[in-house]
């Protein structure tokens, strides 16, 4: 099916973007000589994947690959994948009780990582404007002080030269 529909409807799409674009002549001509000198083993190792596999028959179809050559490879993928999915099913199916208490386990585990790395961050940013704030009102604290002190300094000088100025009068 995915490669009839590439077949059928992508290689117009790709002949077009690859006439079009000057990146697009490069890219399909380096498609087009990874696929022929690697195409079974991409077939077949893209049927045991499942993230690949749907873009692989696509691109084959695109490329106009033999389709009895891309039929055999598909088999032989379909067949392999078969027969790991059911290996891991027939040694691992009675173990997947325990798998999955597993899983739950470190899943709790995780959310409660999650959860302790949350709080610590809220308090971290709370504690944090409240120290700025303190920090703030030291500052003005410290600026009114210094101002008082400056006024206090003015005004003992002013006193004191006045002093000085009524002694020389004298």
């Amino acid at each position: 099916m995915w490669y009839g529909i590439g077949y059928f409807a992508g290689a117009k799409t790709l002949d077009y973007w690859a006439r079009k674009t000057k990146s697009g002549k490069r890219i399909v001509g380096w498609v087009r000589t990874y696929f022929t000198e690697h195409s079974g083993k991409a077939i077949i190792f893209t049927r045991m994947t499942v993230s690949f596999t749907v873009a692989t028959l696509i691109t084959a179809g695109m490329l106009k690959y033999n389709l009895k050559k891309f039929s055999l490879y598909n088999l032989i993928g379909g067949i392999g994948w078969a027969a790991i999915t059911i290996g891991f099913g027939y040694f691992f199916g009675e173990g997947f009780r325990y798998i999955f208490q597993y899983v739950a386990n470190a899943t709790m585990v995780l959310l409660g990582l999650i959860l302790i790395v949350t709080v610590c961050y809220l308090i971290f940013k709370f504690t944090n404007k409240i120290f700025e704030k303190i920090f703030r009102a030291n500052e003005k604290i410290k600026e009114i002080g210094d101002l008082v002190v400056d006024g206090i300094d003015k005004l003992l000088s002013t006193e004191e030269m006045t002093k000085n100025n009524d002694a020389k009068s004298k």
